[in-house]
């Protein structure tokens, strides 16, 4: 399996993959919790384990589902800047892609046309390096949540979030290091795994594992979905906002299914927003504006981008020794 701190490129294709009801059930437990129990699934969907993991590894092979570690770089001491940029040269976008503050890189139709996400301790270094030529838009981000997106409108799955509360920044022990590393590598790797490749028992490794979630230090572990093949469009909204609205808006957005990953700040949110088709996107856009004082503008992703879930900025935090004492 390819480790995904490394880069990875997806581009649209217009297969769309049918899937049955337990096929759907399935993929949107696992986008939950990439450690959803097997025997969980047999039981709730009345199917035997052995079909459940058939129809995993089916996902898996035609890449319809992918492992991934989702984290919440502020834990590291950097800060995120989205960019919206109206013209990159290949070039340009080649080296953008391979840039060690890149986490993110997609293509958008619209009056910008690409929306870059970097991880970074300084602004200026990167801005030259990579956008000197370019016009561009800059939002810094303070808070970042992940999606709690539930396209097929799973019941089991459908309720209420609450939005990540900013806390203080937290200690990363040198167990919580270099399983953030491991994870990243393999991100469905069992603790047994974990255990056998990093000399640390398997105790400690549960027991490190989830105490990153509650110090939101790792926001998600879970496997990922290619959401044009499922027949799912994407689209951008940044939403232009009044800082007394902040947290009614946020709870809003991140309850409803179509919703994917949230970035923001006082005065601005970007909102990933998949759907089947324009209806659920002007209902969402209706309801906005119905409630609340905002300004919206909306990007359709192309189907085109470069995602690199563990930026070499990240990887430059993490000092870790070879073995550690179990």
């Amino acid at each position: 399996m390819m480790p995904l701190w490394r880069t990875m490129k997806v581009v649209r294709t217009h297969e769309d993959f049918v899937l049955d009801a337990h096929e759907k059930y399935i993929l949107t437990a696992l986008s939950k919790d990439i450690r959803y129990s097997r025997k969980r699934l047999s039981s709730r969907l009345k199917i035997s384990e052995q079909l459940v993991g058939y129809k995993i590894k089916k996902l898996i092979e035609q890449q319809v589902i992918y492992p991934s570690l989702i984290l919440d770089f502020k834990s590291f001491n950097l800060d995120i800047w989205i960019i919206l940029a109206t013209h990159l040269t290949s070039k340009e976008i080649k080296a953008v892609e391979e840039h060690s503050t890149t986490y993110l890189a997609e293509e958008l139709l619209g009056e910008y046309h690409y929306l870059c996400v970097h991880v970074s301790s300084q602004l200026s270094p990167f801005i030259k390096e990579l956008y000197s030529e370019s016009d561009i838009k800059i939002i810094p981000i303070n808070r970042q949540h992940s999606d709690e997106f539930n396209g097929y409108n799973i019941k089991d799955f459908s309720k209420e979030y609450a939005a990540q509360e900013e806390t203080e920044q937290q200690a990363i022990d040198k167990y919580e290091k270099i399983l953030i590393q491991k994870l990243a590598e393999t991100p469905d790797a069992s603790f047994s795994e974990l255990s056998k490749r990093t000399g640390i028992s398997r105790s400690i490794i549960a027991k490190r594992y989830y105490s990153l979630f509650e110090k939101n230090i790792i926001l998600k572990n879970r496997y990922a979905c290619d959401i044009y093949k499922m027949g799912f469009e994407a689209y951008i909204l940044i939403i232009h906002i009044l800082p007394k609205d902040y947290a009614k808006i946020t709870y809003t957005l991140i309850n409803n299914r179509n919703s994917g990953h949230l970035y923001g700040n006082p005065n601005t949110l970007i909102l990933n927003y998949i759907c089947l088709n324009n209806t659920d996107l002007q209902h969402m856009i209706s309801l906005l504006k119905n409630s609340f004082r905002v300004t919206i503008s909306v990007f359709q992703n192309s189907g085109t981008y470069h995602i690199n879930t563990f930026p070499k900025s990240i990887l430059e935090k993490l000092t870790i020794k070879k073995k550690y004492p179990k």
